[in-house]
């Protein structure tokens, strides 16, 4: 049995159970799963799955208890609705077993262990289970599948007994919430504790201003409740931009604060009170402004901040005279070339942003699809023909979506996002004509109708609202159990804050399902940076989120693209040039108001920015980033300029650290001895190796690489003999202490980077699953790529090594004689033509007499992905056809990792 069938499952912060189950779901043939209980949560998990499933003709039986009534009916409900599956509830309190068994061909793959079908155990519970592979015929497989049917044949189908145990679980859960209802204490949570501390810290520096970033859910308006109740000042204003955020968080401040008295101050009612709840609208008019001394409030929060910058804030803003000034926000980018970080002297008390929500557990988990809209259309298509945004057939296909992957809770309490008024107001109609309760609301609706709307929806009068923009940012809906995303991402930041709509706990609520309909939308790719959390913008990062999406995200919630909206996505990754230098600026911009300064290669790294390597595929250099952007910097000279094009194009990103290390100390002391060096790079270096330091040498004096094209400008950073090295660009640097900063700069991102990607899951030299080009492969193996003397392509040897190669074009198909992968451990490798088992190479790699390292790629203008290195030929075989050539099946010494598996599986467009 292949070593890789056989594994420990648990959830951790890289990996969960849950991804396994899906794959595992994806390549059988027949399932069968015993839980002792389910809940919807974890239906709702494999729901697409299953979908793909039932869609395919592929059956399966599950079996699970109603022990103490955990398992929940509209789970139950929900499994009935698939014709492909045989669903059966045993009523024996001693029911435990837990397995899932997924069978393809004459084998199964089970796992066994202590999980449940729920969304905790599938994503976060401290899990023990055991995948293992065996055989139809084998004596465990036929014990275990025996005794599940011996207890599948006991139990009653699910349809018989649903109306029965749906009314006694009604009961229990009533009593239940009855119970909770009770608990009303109201006190700071951990990271609300550490904000806390923060601000304190901050006054107690003198500042009189802070920034609070936290994203939509995690109790912003309670932090600052919290905080004005310890500082107690004699009188505080609360600003906001809407009368019904100044209501809620009013009653938010009544539940914290018992000994003042607190108002509201609109264009309806003006209380009087020691603290004020105002909309910026009344604030702003002279005349309010007048009735107020500039030393009225001792402490001022404003909400949603990024609005800061507006004239109306501004007004009011300037008129005030605080002795603590706090503002608060989700999304401090939104405040377009506004610089609210330097408004609050970049003084950030605490920043949570929604990954970091998840992982603390401060919001309600959601469970994403991204399916297909019914037209798969270009926004500028829909621009032009707007009858398909309304059309029959596509209100029938949302209604049949949204009534598919269903929400948690009683009654549907939906917002949908569409793309202009008109959309809203038709496709609501057309929904209530359905017998769907829905109404369109826009920012061309009053504040009252607004308010009278939202209570619609949480009285259950409403089943959806249909909106545009105006539900963004800001309002508070927390029995929100369902977001249908019907528009194109323009924003990263504004599609994640439509999605938060629904993200706050609520006590009906255990989850929340966000749809979002993918067309063939320009900005896709935006989706799986929003959800990710990952800014960098690189390609293949992006491309493996969305075949493997699930082990990237904290928390109970999850991700799933159905297989036609992950091509979509996919390839609108690959089309999208991301080195635009103006996609660039938008992040540079972003990252200087944060900084309050320029901001240094390191930094884009450092602080989760568009990645340095995407800076620099656009220009030489980072130097040429700051004059393309007009910045005031020093101006550097011919020779100045290519030493740091020398450090930029050859030794940047670092894959490995020698030349960096030697710079660096270099730079400290211009001179110094070879065996002084050798020590430091030891010192620093867990693997050091001495041909490699040699290697490194050769490559900053020169000795090595002078003749390529496009490097005629370098010249020798270092000059050596048998006992001494030396700096040889001292007096360039010297001359210019801006040259200085931007080596020191190249130094500390090679470095960050390097133990950030490239010196984790060390396996034989290289780091597993990272990204190589070919001149970095020659460096890392030590030899003279740019002379000419390695020609990385095939498979080559040297010593006692040996490099094999493979590209996969993603827009072509297979031959039978292209390599391929045949599972997550073996693939199969063809020798060049003409070669059979008699050359000297090709009878080596049969006999397992060289280290083969692996690398892969998908595209020819991609770098590869290292694989590690063989660790057995299982065959080899000589193949006829027009010219011998030899036909190997390798064994990888470890298997794949499932997101790797699933990246380079999409390419194939079919199982393997």
């Amino acid at each position: 049995m292949p070593h890789d069938t056989k594994r420990f499952l648990t959830n951790s912060k890289s990996s969960k159970i849950l991804t396994e189950i899906i794959n595992q779901l994806e390549d059988c043939e027949e399932f069968v799963i015993s839980v002792a209980f389910v809940t919807l949560g974890g239906v709702i998990c494999i729901l697409e799955t299953l979908r793909q499933l039932n869609a395919q003709g592929v059956k399966g039986k599950i079996l699970t208890g109603c022990y103490l009534n955990f398992t929940e009916p509209k789970a139950l409900e929900k499994l009935m609705e698939f014709d492909n599956i045989e669903l059966k509830v045993l009523s024996d309190d001693n029911f435990h077993a837990k397995g899932f068994f997924f069978r393809n061909k004459d084998s199964w793959r089970i796992i066994l262990g202590s999980s449940n079908l729920t969304q905790s155990a599938l994503t976060v519970n401290n899990e023990w289970n055991l995948l293992f592979e065996t055989s139809n015929n084998d004596s465990i497989t036929e014990q275990i599948l025996a005794e599940f049917d011996y207890l599948f044949a006991k139990a009653e189908y699910a349809r018989d007994i649903i109306q029965e145990y749906s009314q006694i679980y009604q009961q229990i859960s009533s009593d239940i919430a009855s119970y909770r209802s009770n608990d009303t204490k109201i006190s700071p949570n951990k990271v609300q504790q550490d904000a806390l501390e923060n601000l304190d810290q901050l006054r107690q520096q003198g500042k009189n201003k802070a920034l609070i970033i936290s994203a939509t859910g995690t109790g912003k308006t309670f932090l600052s409740a919290f905080d004005v109740a310890k500082v107690k000042p004699k009188r505080c204003l609360f600003i906001v931009h809407r009368t019904n955020i100044a209501i809620k968080a009013k009653e938010t401040f009544e539940k914290v604060i018992r000994d003042k008295t607190l108002g509201l101050y609109t264009g309806e009612v003006k209380d009087p009170a020691d603290y004020l709840f105002a909309t910026v609208q009344t604030l702003k008019t002279p005349k309010t402004l007048a009735s107020f001394e500039t030393n009225e409030f001792d402490y001022i929060i404003v909400d949603e901040v990024h609005h800061a910058e507006a004239q109306s804030y501004k007004k009011v803003l300037s008129h005030f005279k605080p002795k603590f000034l706090l503002g608060m926000t989700a999304t401090p980018e939104r405040s377009d070339n506004a610089d609210i970080f330097k408004l609050f002297d970049y003084n950030i008390a605490y920043e949570i942003r929604l990954h970091q929500a998840l992982e603390y557990n401060f919001l309600c988990p959601f469970h994403y699809f991204a399916i297909e809209d019914f037209y798969l259309e270009s926004e500028q298509v829909f621009a032009k023909d707007f009858s398909k945004l309304i059309s029959d057939q596509r209100v029938e296909h949302i209604i049949d979506k949204a009534n598919f992957y269903g929400y948690s809770g009683k009654s549907r309490s939906a917002l949908m996002f569409v793309s202009n008024v008109d959309e809203a107001v038709q496709l609501a109609t057309k929904l209530s004509q359905r017998g769907i309760k829905a109404k369109a609301l826009s920012s061309q609706d009053s504040e009252r109708v607004r308010q009278e709307t939202i209570g619609e929806l949480e009285s259950g009068l409403l089943e959806i609202i249909v909106t545009v923009d105006i539900f963004n940012e800001g309002i508070d809906i927390p029995c929100v159990n369902q977001v249908i995303l019907l528009r194109p991402t323009q924003s990263a930041i504004v599609y994640i804050q439509q999605l938060g709509r629904g993200l706050r706990k609520y006590k009906s609520k255990d989850f929340v399902v966000i749809l979002d309909f993918i067309a063939n939308y320009n900005n896709n790719f935006l989706i799986p940076v929003a959800l990710s959390g990952d800014n960098s913008y690189d390609k293949d990062e992006l491309k493996k989120f969305v075949v493997s999406p699930n082990n990237y995200l904290a928390g109970e919630s999850t991700i799933t693209f159905s297989n036609i909206a992950k091509e979509i996505i996919y390839k609108n990754i690959q089309k999208t040039n991301f080195s635009q230098l103006k996609n660039i600026k938008k992040d540079y911009v972003q990252l200087k108001k944060e900084l309050g300064r320029v901001p240094r290669l390191v930094d884009f790294q450092e602080y989760n920015f568009i990645s340095p390597e995407v800076i620099l595929s656009t220009k030489d250099t980072y130097y040429d980033i700051l004059l393309a952007f007009k910045e005031s910097v020093v101006s550097l000279n011919q020779r100045q300029y290519n030493i740091i094009k020398f450090i930029s194009r050859e030794f940047t990103p670092a894959k490995r650290l020698y030349e960096i290390l030697i710079l660096e100390e270099l730079l400290k002391s211009k001179t110094m001895s070879k065996t002084y060096l050798e020590k430091v790079l030891r010192n620093s270096l867990g693997d050091f190796d001495i041909i490699s330091f040699a290697n490194a040498l050769e490559h900053l004096s020169l000795k090595i690489f002078t003749v390529n094209a496009g490097r005629a400008d370098y010249e020798p950073l270092i000059s050596m003999d048998e006992q001494e090295i030396r700096l040889l660009i001292s007096d360039a640097i010297d001359e210019s202490r801006f040259l200085y900063e931007q080596i020191k700069d190249l130094i500390e991102y090679n470095k960050l980077v390097y133990f950030q990607k490239y010196n984790l899951n060390k396996s034989h030299g290289l780091s597993l699953y990272a990204k190589y080009s070919k001149k970095e492969i020659a460096y890392l193996f030590n030899q003279d790529y740019a002379n000419g003397g390695v020609n990385l392509a095939g498979y080559r040897s040297f010593e006692d090594k040996v490099l094999l190669f493979m590209t996969f074009d993603e827009n072509k198909k297979f031959d039978t004689y292209d390599n391929k992968f045949l599972s997550k451990q073996t693939f199969s490798y063809y020798s060049k033509k003409g070669k059979t088992l008699g050359d000297r190479l090709e009878n080596a790699l049969s006999q397992n007499r060289y280290k083969s390292y692996v690398f892969a790629r998908v595209n020819k203008d991609n770098s590869y992905i290292y694989l590690g290195i063989v660790a057995k030929c299982l065959v080899a075989k000589e193949i006829i056809a027009e010219k011998k050539f030899v036909e190997y099946i390798f064994e990888l010494e470890k298997p794949l990792t499932n997101e790797i598996w699933h990246y380079f599986k999409a390419v194939y467009k079919t199982k393997i």
